[in-house]
């Protein structure tokens, strides 16, 4: 039997480890069903102290261990918390994070000892700062990928996938990832036909593997520059139309090179990457949002080959137009 121990810590979402266990929960009645005798998954749950812990919905919830006393494990997963830092560029949930050393070297310790380590969201970052993600693939929620690859450099962070697993090291995606990280527990430590069958019965799409669809590509940035300020301001209102980057660097009295470096410098991204990005929200929108044909649709953000949009959508999201319509067109 394979055991999972939960880390619990004050502002971890409840959902996030109960969703597990409700998980572990229905695989284990399918075994007593249809297959008794195939490997259960145990768990319990663990914390720093033994005081209850506040989970950030206000329940309060009492670990069956503390880390000073926790029995062996099989794998140790951390679940997502709130990111309080969205604002601020990650300060209060770093300066959260700095606090967190005694538990930092006790999850190493764990690992240094065997046990397999798992993560999903923003549970990820504690693993990274941990160390033990370094030079690792890793991924975490799509909307912290800067964030954590200015926390985190020497993480080589995949946003795409949902699901990474690098040297005993389990990492998963935005909130709800945690039950695609269920069935993958489940697929492992207990029986591919079991897993298949609880994903069924809980309705998770296992054949979604990459957060692409999910992310939004395009965001009105903060910039200090004015001089990218005042570009950023022409790609969002004239995305539409043909916009010509040497035009554009000569009507604010710079060179094409300057506006490039200058751009790149302030987001980490060139102009016409962003142009794409607000071209590619806006067909989203329109494609979850309108009954416009995918002809209409191309030419309205911009494009004129429906073939090479489509190419260019895919490559970036994951999914055709078609479907991606399909999956979140709005009733």
């Amino acid at each position: 039997m394979c055991t999972v121990g939960i880390l619990l810590y004050d502002g971890c979402y409840a959902s996030s480890f109960t969703g597990l266990i409700d998980s572990f929960q229905i695989a284990n009645a399918i075994i007593d069903k249809v297959a008794p005798g195939t490997s259960k998954i145990s768990w319990l749950t663990l914390s720093e102290s033994s005081k209850p812990v506040a989970t950030h919905s206000g329940l309060n919830i009492q670990a069956d261990h503390t880390l000073y006393d926790a029995p062996a494990i099989d794998i140790l997963y951390v679940p997502a918390c709130f990111y309080s830092g969205y604002y601020t560029k990650g300060k209060v949930f770093f300066d959260w994070l700095d606090k967190q050393q005694f538990v930092c070297q006790w999850i190493a310790s764990q690992y240094h000892d065997g046990v397999t380590l798992a993560a999903n969201c923003t549970g990820t970052l504690l693993l990274a700062e941990t160390g033990l993600l370094n030079r690792k693939t890793a991924t975490t929620t799509w909307w912290l990928e800067k964030d954590f690859k200015h926390r985190f450099p020497l993480v080589k962070l995949n946003i795409k996938d949902m699901i990474t697993y690098d040297e005993r090291i389990i990492c998963a995606g935005a909130l709800s990832s945690y039950f695609n990280l269920a069935i993958k527990f489940i697929e492992q430590y207990s029986d591919p036909k079991i897993a298949n069958l609880c994903a069924k019965m809980m309705l998770v799409d296992v054949g979604q593997a990459s957060q692409e669809p999910y992310q939004t590509l395009f965001a009105i940035p903060e910039v200090k520059d004015e001089l990218v300020s005042k570009v950023l301001y022409e790609l969002q209102t004239n995305f539409q139309q043909n916009i010509d980057l040497h035009q554009l660097a000569s009507k604010y009295g710079v060179s094409h090179r300057t506006l490039i470096r200058r751009f790149k410098a302030e987001l980490d991204s060139a102009p016409l990457e962003y142009l794409q990005n607000v071209r590619l929200e806006s067909a989203k929108t329109l494609l979850e949002s309108s009954s416009l044909s995918l002809t209409h649709i191309v030419e309205q953000v911009g494009y004129s080959d429906v073939s090479s949009f489509s190419r260019l959508f895919k490559k970036r999201l994951g999914l055709t137009p078609v479907m991606y319509r399909n999956r979140f067109k709005q009733a």
